[in-house]
């Protein structure tokens, strides 16, 4: 769990960074460190390995709600749009998820993953996450760099 906030953690931490705020995300991951220790040394002692994860959990979430917190102050961000972006991402991983669990037994792993990717894509672009005509960008893009 502490996985996924430290992915939506990440890009706010370099977008403090690419906007001259690195003052406020250095000052917030020492919080979040010491916090992390603080649990670790008190979690661990009781709960074991389960203690850590505890630990890292809480302290990735805290990261993640001060990014929120400092990016608010300087940036304008559409949440809404963002919100709705990740949700409908987490659908479509959620959905290939549950087709590659419950085809498991009965196809091979290779074929899973490619059935994973196509389910996967299917549902972003149907959705539309993402689009066509970004697609064709990207591969414009990655064309433009080898040349």
């Amino acid at each position: 769990w502490g996985v996924i906030f430290g992915f939506i953690e990440f890009p706010l931490g370099s977008l403090l960074s690419a906007i001259g705020q690195q003052k406020k995300n250095t000052i917030t991951r020492g919080v979040v460190m010491t916090l992390n220790v603080v649990l670790n040394i008190i979690l661990i002692p009781l709960y074991s390995f389960n203690g850590a994860a505890i630990a890292a959990v809480i302290s990735y979430a805290l990261l993640t709600a001060m990014g929120i917190f400092w990016v608010n102050k300087f940036v304008a961000v559409d949440w809404k749009t963002l919100v709705r972006s990740f949700a409908q991402i987490a659908f479509s991983a959620i959905v290939m998820g549950l087709f590659v669990y419950f085809l498991l037994p009965y196809l091979h792993f290779t074929l899973l993953i490619l059935l994973g990717v196509v389910i996967y894509a299917f549902l972003v672009i149907w959705m539309r996450v993402i689009t066509i005509d970004q697609i064709r960008d990207l591969f414009k893009t990655f064309k433009k760099e080898s040349s």
